[in-house]
């Protein structure tokens, strides 16, 4: 039944985040805001087609209630909201962990929350704290850091910590771990097997460094962890939040839900129902990223948690509590105007000390250098249309400090070097002979560049499942203690089987998604090399275009290859007519392949730019 005006159904708008249609706010949203208690908000792409109209979007949702949590996706790399009509300037996790410098990690992370600060938004649903468990896994992949607890964990803290001091506050996902899954949790509900002892050791140390480090929310994934809760996903089960993530591990920031319109949950109960037991589980904030167009859907939201409390279902000091800490979120950025100032200006900021509930994070000047050379003196014979030359070049050094203008590198030079100290440049298919680096300028001429693979996440798709926005320009640890999981709450219960789902398309649209798109790789070639030209296969139209004869250099571009069946045929008939190719992997590295195997370890702008340069003069 609907409730209007009652200090309950206000409490209940409090911890919603819903996502909206349209670059404006629609009418329900500003009301929601001004009269209802609208606590929060969440943007995706498809609402910021110019990044310079961000700023004035989030001040007219400010104007409606300045206390809102306005927050978004923006980890970098693939997944970018503020840049997706452009592509990120900065690389993602992987080609972080593959750097290996936590001082370079924690720049990107400050430039990134320059970004988000100087557009007004609160909370940035990063970094992706998840352990690459595998190869298999459809959704997470270069999202993550890297395969090692020790590495994920301290690139977590730098990645936390440089946000944080920018006056924007991060929150790491997906608790309690998603690396170690074979299925997105968009298109269904993944399991994580996993014993005790291994999530202890494997999932949870960056989570636990992401605490230390002062983060202010963590998002809980639709998970089901037997070892954990063998009937409930993370998102619905007390053992986890409460049991674990508030119990064991201490934390006492805001817990938000992933987007409850993903298949892992929302096949199993309407979004009211998903809303009510993520509250009983623990969780304080829900994200609804796809909302109806009248805002009906959010208020039913607010409806349903109303009703679970009048029928003692939902304790309402449980609700209060989760209400007081989305607000609590909401201080902190308030508090913490004077750090995004001094971030806009490049100075130093301390984060969370001018309201006194966040942590010190300091601004330690930091020095990293991070021109890796991906290729040496080798004498390795290039393959036709394929230059020999010098060594590598110009190592790219990254100055002191953290601002600009003088007191540092700027944000488009600290992407840049995070780009190449990811790049690897080595000789493909000769195994007799191994794969070596590959020294000096790779292409003798404008390419044909052929894009094949296309990223199969949904975490980076379009709408209306948690999207991305709109695509891009074409051309033409020390082991821990074995967990002890607390009694699951009585009024929680088992896990329903999922509903019968209608069929979906497949990933691999006909025009490229977006992340592909936004590797940008072919333009950036045009950019260097005049000339250029780009042809893009997709699933629905395999079919390889002409590919000429050695006279002009072939690129073939791919993403985590070994997802897509499909792809990985097209590839092997392109060796097979052009064996000379250069096979450029933009996601997971897998065996190498073609006369040279360039790895850019993630999607972006920069990392498109210095794979160009390198390709093309061996920069």
């Amino acid at each position: 039944m609907p409730h209007h005006g009652s200090s309950l159904a206000r409490s209940a708008m409090t911890v919603l985040q819903p996502g909206f249609e349209g670059t404006e706010p629609p009418p329900w949203l500003r009301r929601a805001l001004a009269e209802d208690g609208l606590g929060g908000t969440v943007l995706f792409a498809r609402n910021l087609p110019d990044p310079g109209r961000t700023a004035d979007l989030v001040a007219r949702l400010r104007a409606e209630n300045p206390a809102v949590v306005v927050a978004v996706d923006e980890e970098g790399g693939a997944v970018t909201r503020l840049q997706a009509t452009t592509g990120s300037s900065w690389p993602g996790n992987r080609a972080l962990g593959v750097g290996d410098d936590p001082g370079l990690t924690r720049l990107v992370a400050r430039e990134i929350g320059r970004l988000l600060g100087a557009a007004g938004i609160t909370l940035d649903y990063a970094p992706v704290a998840d352990v690459d468990g595998g190869p298999h896994n459809p959704v997470i992949g270069v999202r993550s850091f890297g395969s090692d607890p020790g590495l994920v964990s301290r690139h977590t803290s730098a990645w936390v910590s440089g946000l944080q001091e920018t006056g924007v506050a991060a929150c790491a996902k997906h608790f309690p771990g998603h690396g170690g899954t074979v299925v997105d949790s968009h298109r269904a509900l993944p399991t994580v097997h996993a014993s005790p002892r291994l999530l202890a050791e494997r999932d949870l140390p960056p989570f636990r460094a992401a605490m230390s480090s002062g983060v202010r929310a963590i998002m809980c994934g639709h998970l089901l962890v037997p070892a954990l809760d063998p009937d409930h996903p993370a998102t619905s089960s007390r053992r986890i939040m409460t049991g674990l993530l508030r119990g064991e591990l201490g934390f006492d920031g805001m817990i938000v839900t992933d987007a409850i319109e993903m298949r892992a949950v929302a096949a199993r109960h309407p979004p009211g129902e998903i809303a009510v037991r993520a509250l009983i589980a623990g969780a304080d904030a829900i994200c609804a990223g796809v909302s109806s167009p009248d805002g009906t859907s959010v208020y039913a939201l607010r409806d349903a948690i109303v009703d679970a409390v009048r029928e003692g279902r939902l304790p309402e000091e449980r609700l209060a509590e989760a209400a007081a800490r989305v607000l609590a979120l909401s201080g902190w950025y308030a508090g913490n105007t004077a750090a995004r100032a001094r971030a806009a200006a490049g100075t130093g900021a301390r984060a969370g000390t001018e309201s006194g509930t966040g942590t010190e994070t300091g601004t330690a000047e930091t020095r990293t250098q991070t021109g890796t050379q991906t290729g040496t003196q080798t004498g390795t014979r290039a393959a036709p249309g394929v230059k020999a030359g010098m060594g590598t070049g110009t190592a790219m050094r990254a100055g002191s400090g953290t601002g600009r203008g003088g007191d540092g590198p700027d944000g488009e030079e600290i992407g840049l070097r995070a780009a190449h100290a990811a790049l690897r440049v080595i000789t493909g298919d000769v195994p007799s002979k191994g794969s070596r680096p590959v020294s000096g300028p790779v292409l003798s001429g404008p390419p044909l560049v052929v894009t094949i693979a296309l990223r199969g996440s949904r975490a980076d798709a379009t709408p209306p499942v948690n999207p991305a926005g709109p695509t891009g320009r074409t051309a033409s640890a020390v082991p821990a203690e074995p967990l002890e999981p607390t009694e699951p709450p009585e009024q929680t219960e088992p896990l329903e089987p999922a509903k019968p789902l209608e069929p979906i398309e497949p990933l691999e649209p006909a025009e490229p998604t977006e992340s592909m798109r936004l590797g940008g790789i072919a333009d950036a070639l045009a950019d260097v090399l005049p000339g250029t030209v780009e042809h893009t296969v997709s699933a629905r139209a395999p079919a390889l275009p002409d590919l000429g004869g050695p006279e002009r250099p072939l690129v073939l571009i791919v993403h985590d290859v070994r997802l897509h069946p499909w792809a990985g045929e097209v590839l092997t008939q392109a060796l097979a007519l052009r064996p000379d190719a250069v096979v450029v992997e933009t996601g997971l590295p897998g065996e190498p392949a073609g006369a040279v195997y360039a790895t850019t370890n993630g999607v972006s702008r920069a990392s498109a730019r210095v794979l160009a340069r390198r390709l093309a003069g061996g920069e």
